[in-house]
């Protein structure tokens, strides 16, 4: 691989990680449209590391609230307000964690025909819509519940299929499920940290040997890192502007020009 098929990959990466249109899906899309075989282990696991660090940094004062409030939550600290999210974040964490760990080979499958990634676009876009309708309620985040939890969770779950968004998906479920906002979109950037660092260290290890060269692995970090940052950024700009159901309309048209003429 060069460094414009890696600069390319790693833009697409970060980006789509958070922009709801699917990162998975677009990186199977592109890989199939310039006829690349998958990047090596080192790299994706790497491409993953950068677009986490951009979670880290954008929510570094409510992952320290989670810490925090963790550790009070056993008695191992002063109690802090986010005792019961932290726990919630967990607990939205499982199901993806299982359905990853279960149905690994399954899910994988899919990833081999880009026609199926066409055809989830479809269906994100579809739900994406959705945001059009619904304006949230009122319910703050640390009164996300854990019945609240499971169910964005289970939605977390169904997009590791390719062409579902995790974040489309998940803030979507929290916004129908009466979350303010804001609140729907930091718990679904809070409960991937767990997601994306288990798949990263999942993937990890694959790894015998560097498939890459350093300076290659770490100009994807970088970009898919910067990439990421900006696209946190903009999203949840268009989340407070009731603006995420544009999203939707883009994945139904990938969808369904890529059935037509990309199969």
């Amino acid at each position: 691989m060069n460094f414009i098929q890696m600069f390319i990959l790693a833009a697409v990466q970060g980006v789509t990680e958070f922009i709801p249109v699917s990162s998975s899906g677009h990186l199977v899309i592109v890989q199939a449209l310039m006829e690349l075989k998958e990047p090596g282990v080192t790299l994706e696991v790497m491409l993953h590391f950068g677009t986490l660090l951009a979670v880290i940094v954008i929510f570094r004062e409510d992952i320290m609230g989670l810490i925090k409030g963790f550790f009070g939550s056993l008695g191992l600290g002063k109690k802090h307000p986010y005792g019961q999210l932290a726990w919630m974040v967990l607990l939205a964490s499982i199901p993806a964690g299982v359905a990853g760990l279960a149905f690994y080979g399954n899910i994988a499958a899919f990833f081999a025909n880009a026609s199926f990634a066409y055809i989830f676009l479809i269906i994100n876009g579809v739900y994406l819509t959705v945001n059009r309708f619904f304006d949230g309620g009122q319910i703050k985040l640390p009164d996300t519940g854990p019945l609240r939890a499971i169910i964005i969770g289970l939605s977390q779950a169904i997009s590791m299929l390719p062409g579902i968004s995790r974040s489309g998906t998940t803030i979507t479920t929290g916004i129908l499920l009466k979350m303010d906002r804001e609140a729907a979109a930091r718990f679904s950037f809070l409960m991937s940290i767990p997601a994306v660092a288990g798949a990263t260290l999942y993937e990890a290890r694959g790894i015998r040997e560097l498939d890459s060269s350093i300076l290659l692995l770490a100009a994807g970090i970088v970009i898919s890192f910067i990439a990421g940052y900006i696209a946190i950024k903009i999203l949840l700009k268009v989340i407070l502007a009731k603006k995420l159901h544009w999203f939707g309309y883009y994945c139904l048209l990938a969808g369904a020009l890529g059935l037509i003429f990309l199969r």
